[in-house]
């Protein structure tokens, strides 16, 4: 469990390493923070251009991406 701002926010970082796209929901469930911190914290990373919000998935969830992770995995596979 992330007790901090910052240990959320880190927290974050290296799930994105693991999974580039995510959703509020699996990022609070791997955190163990509440789903609105968990936004908060995406929030700030999409004002810091690590993240980008995506379209609205299934059931109209709000997913995240990052796209130089995304980019990096797409470099590693050519």
């Amino acid at each position: 469990m992330r007790n901090s701002r910052s240990g959320t926010l880190i927290g974050l970082v290296d799930e994105l390493f693991a999974n580039p796209i995510l959703t509020a929901r699996r990022a609070a469930d791997r955190l163990g923070v509440s789903i609105p911190t968990a936004l908060k914290a995406m929030g700030k990373m999409v004002e810091m251009d690590i993240l980008e919000e995506m379209p609205p998935g299934p059931r109209k969830q709000r997913r995240f991406v990052a796209d130089e992770v995304m980019a990096a995995l797409d470099d590693e596979w050519r």
